[in-house]
């Protein structure tokens, strides 16, 4: 599946496990620092835009 950026760079981001396309969701962390990390560096723009995504 293909996953737009800026939301695919988001969950690059919380990719601490593994990553998806081995282990799909199972890879992701929900760790709210890491998510807002990513926030704080991509700017509110893009936070906006991977939330429609």
């Amino acid at each position: 599946m293909d996953i737009p950026s800026p939301l695919s760079g988001c969950l690059a981001r919380c990719e601490v496990e593994s990553v998806r396309p081995c282990c799909g969701i199972d890879a992701l962390s929900a760790d709210p620092a890491l998510v807002a990390a990513w926030c704080r560096r991509v700017g509110p723009d893009a936070v906006v835009e991977a939330r429609r995504g």
